[in-house]
């Protein structure tokens, strides 16, 4: 949802997080690493700190960490895959309850 200034200029939070009755807003920054990126950025970056000070929330992801992250969901999937199969090897015993008529 856009997020409008008074000004009349606009951008799209990533994330809108509304706690205790006052509204963030978050930008997750994943490809600083690309001039244009960046520099996009500080122009929004700006923005917020002139029309919403004390209102935005950042988090970074780097290359690196993107890989990082990306190992650690392949080992988060393999473990799951795992667990399945064994759910899958073990006998299923289906109960089924009949309540006495009265």
């Amino acid at each position: 949802m856009p997020l409008f200034a008074s000004d009349g200029t606009f951008y799209l939070p990533d994330f809108t997080v509304e706690w205790r009755g006052r509204k963030f807003f978050w930008e997750h920054l994943g490809m600083l690493d690309k001039p244009e990126y960046k520099k996009k950025w500080e122009q929004k970056k700006q923005w917020y700190s002139k029309h919403f000070p004390d209102c935005l929330l950042v988090t970074m992801e780097s290359p690196k960490l993107s890989k990082t992250a990306q190992k650690l969901i392949e080992d988060r999937r393999s473990r799951f895959r795992r667990r399945v199969w064994y759910c899958l090897q073990k006998p299923i015993y289906v109960l089924s309850f009949h309540p006495s008529s009265r």
